[in-house]
């Protein structure tokens, strides 16, 4: 607490100062005579005090007020001490100054330690009336006037008053003028809050707003005082619930405090959260009479948690739902809507990967941008697309009125796919395969549904893509026995069911074995030999071609060493898949097998078929080059089955091609084939690259071929793919050097 401003100071503020004096003594009409009436008092008076101080100081105590202060015998006694001072000096007859300042000082202690006026009056009176019979006794002894003298005694006590009333007013002056300051230095306060400020009236109907601040106003787009009194937020109409409101209208009713959020849209403004926090305000009887409200914006918060809550239901790429939030979708339609029709389109580009190889990422990123936008103009306002994964989307169509509805919405798809994309310059054309299920005749819940789509969709990629099929029966037996097949391949690789056959590649003239082609066999423990055709394609789906496929280069290459040590030098042919394509992970498996069986690279043989060499020429092309390198042979096989450009043709390092068996089957009576594996033949032997006729079954096909210059086959007419045991018994002892033929 500050210390109090010094008596000289605090006169000053009063206007007291000599020239005041001087007034209120001549308005007293106070002159020597009363001068030497007081001093003529002071012996007499002083004696009778004396006497009667204790009963003085009784009838303090006998009031509560004043009892409170003079509890403490130490303050008793220093009270019995100002008083002597304090009247010692009333009898002085000559109040300057330092009179003055004393006096001052007195009404200032009394206003500081809580005394009322009514106490210090009403003492003086008791003061002077103990005194008042030794007065009048000492008028009558020295013969002078009594109420010449009790006049001069009600002038110095006059002064006297007037100065402490001087102290206790200046007091109020300044306990009035601090409320003020602080009442002011709130309301600055509260008007320069960011929050939003403001009190209603509870005993009005309505409970009008009586105090709004410049945040308030700006938060919740409510006019300003000219406008007239404000309506109570419990009426404000722009919430985003009506129920936000029930929680304070509670409060209220209740007179407690209250929490709720709202949501305001200001004139041409955007939407602001708020948090709203509630107050009851009592008046000094314990009633309520008002409220006071504290409005925070928290737009910034709620934006924030959007964004959290968009970022966990939405894929970052094309903004599209995710599918977690898909599958809350889904789930949510078929519980709301038990009875409803819905159907599910399960979308995958086609050919998306060589678009993502051969332009990389950024550009697969932006056309799958592109197809998003697209299929969302597809759709109505209340159905939902999300982005399954990679290049897979599915939409979700909310009350149908029949199934046909979900074939024309993808029949727009297709259509909508059509028209080329421009991605970094370029026009691609990209079309999709979309597969259908309905709710609730192919399933009652998410997975199934999504499960069934999957399904049709894989059936549209089987029969040639950039079409739509139903899910059927059939389908989900189909799909059933597609995961059979790849559980059991798991199984196959770990319980030694898979084996190499050896089918031997010959050389017409010499009748001779010139080579092998490895060819993977499945051992199914329950369902005999299956054929590659019926598990690869699920391999390479699933992924698993990889193990398989690092497995058939380890075996292929071992075998081919043993023949080796044995001394039949006889080159081996390992075909490699898509996903086997893969400079990163396949040039090392192969040198590490060529490495740990010892064989010669020259006994190796990587084939690629025409299809993946060309659609995969930029990735492939690189590790043909380091294969080529460690001295390993490579050849296209399916040659015809393709798109080959000649340029590729010319520049790939390549050993051999293997001519399509579905040119052979009919080469000796249908010219075209005959026109196409002619030029074949005349090509490659221009560029020095050899010549191997896949499919030969008969001997006129032979024939033909050794006529224009083929004399290195394949197929069932020389043998059938046979277990490496059998395959050995098949060879001459000169074999060993039959590799080096061409």
């Amino acid at each position: 607490m500050n210390a109090p401003p010094p008596v000289e100071t605090f006169a000053g503020t009063l206007g007291i100062d000599g020239e005041e004096i001087a007034e209120r003594l001549a308005f007293l009409e106070f002159d020597a005579d009363d001068r030497r009436r007081l001093q003529a008092l002071e012996a007499p008076l002083q004696a009778a005090w004396d006497v009667r101080a204790d009963a003085f100081y009784a009838h303090l105590l006998d009031f509560a007020d004043t009892r409170t202060l003079l509890s403490d015998p130490a303050a008793l006694s220093r009270l019995r001490r100002s008083h002597a001072a304090y009247f010692q000096r009333l009898y002085a007859g000559a109040p300057d100054w330092h009179y003055v300042e004393n006096r001052l000082n007195v009404g200032r202690v009394h206003q500081r330690i809580g005394l009322a006026p009514k106490w210090y009056i009403g003492a003086y009176r008791k003061y002077l009336a103990g005194l008042l019979p030794e007065l009048l006794a000492h008028c009558e002894r020295r013969g002078e006037s009594a109420a010449a003298t009790l006049d001069t005694l009600f002038k110095a006590v006059t002064f006297d008053i007037c100065l402490a009333i001087d102290s206790y007013i200046d007091a109020e002056k300044q306990a009035q003028a601090c409320a003020e300051a602080r009442s002011r230095l709130r309301e600055r306060a509260m008007d320069s809050s960011t929050n939003g400020i403001f009190i209603v009236d509870i005993r009005q109907d309505g409970f009008p707003v009586i105090y709004a601040n410049a945040a308030f106003r700006q938060l919740t787009g409510l006019a300003g005082d000219d406008a007239g009194p404000l309506p109570c937020l419990c009426q404000h109409s722009d919430h985003r619930e009506a129920s936000c409101m029930d929680h304070i209208r509670q409060a209220v009713a209740s007179h407690r405090e209250g929490y709720t959020v709202l949501a305001f849209t200001p004139d041409r403004g955007e939407r602001r959260w708020v948090e709203l926090f509630v107050s009851p305000v009592e008046d000094p009887a314990g009633t309520n009479t008002h409220y006071i409200g504290i409005l925070h914006d928290i737009t910034e918060r709620k934006q924030a948690e959007q964004h959290l809550v968009h970022q966990a239901t939405h894929d970052p790429l094309t903004g599209l739902a995710n599918r977690h939030h898909l599958h809350q979708r889904l789930t949510q339609a078929t519980e709301r809507q038990p009875r409803s029709l819905l159907g599910i389109l399960f979308l995958d580009l086609d050919r998306f990967k060589l678009i993502n190889d051969s332009l990389g990422h950024d550009a697969g990123d932006e056309l799958l941008r592109q197809v998003a936008g697209r299929l969302k103009r597809c759709l109505r306002g209340h159905d939902t697309i999300a982005r399954f994964g990679g290049d897979e989307f599915v939409i979700l169509l909310d009350d149908l009125n029949a199934p046909a509805d979900a074939r024309r919405v993808a029949d727009k798809v297709i259509a909508a796919l059509e028209p080329p994309f421009a991605i970094e310059g370029q026009r691609l054309f990209v079309s999709t395969s979309i597969g259908i299920s309905l709710y609730p005749a192919h399933g009652r819940d998410s997975q199934t549904l999504l499960k069934h789509a999957d399904a049709a969709m894989y059936r549209s990629k089987e029969t040639g893509r950039n079409r739509v099929s139903l899910f059927s029966a059939d389908l989900g037996r189909h799909a059933a026995a597609k995961l059979s097949i790849e559980s059991d391949l798991h199984r196959a690789l770990e319980g030694q069911q898979l084996h190499l056959h050896y089918q031997p590649i010959i050389d017409t003239r010499r009748e001779r074995i010139v080579g092998a082609e490895a060819l993977l066999r499945w051992q199914h423990p329950r369902n005999g030999m299956i054929p590659p055709d019926a598990f690869i394609p699920q391999a390479e789906e699933s992924g698993l071609i990889l193990p398989i496929g690092a497995w058939v280069i380890d075996r292929a290459i071992a075998q081919a060493a043993e023949w080796q040590r044995r001394g039949l030098a006889l080159p081996v042919s390992i075909n490699l898949s898509v996903k086997e394509c893969d400079p990163a992970r396949t040039v090392p498996l192969i040198r590490e097998a060529l490495t740990r069986h010892a064989l010669d690279p020259g006994l190796l043989q990587i084939e690629i078929t025409e299809t993946v060499m060309m659609e995969q020429v930029e990735r492939v092309l690189p590790m043909l080059e380091t294969l080529r390198a460690l001295g390993v042979r490579l050849a296209m096989d399916d040659f015809g089955t393709g798109y080959s450009s000649l340029r590729y043709l010319r520049d790939l390092p390549l050993d051999a091609l293997k001519i399509d068996k579905s040119f052979i089957g009919d080469i000796t009576s249908d010219a075209a084939d005959q026109a196409i594996v002619s030029a074949v033949i005349s090509l490659a032997r221009r560029l020095d690259i050899r010549v191997i006729t896949e499919g030969v079954e008969r001997a006129e096909q032979v024939a033909w071929l050794a006529r224009e210059g083929c004399h290195i086959v394949q197929g069932y007419y020389y043998g059938k793919p046979m277990a490496a045991g059998a395959f050995a018994r098949r060879l001459p002892p000169a074999a060993k050097n039959l590799h080096q033929i061409k």
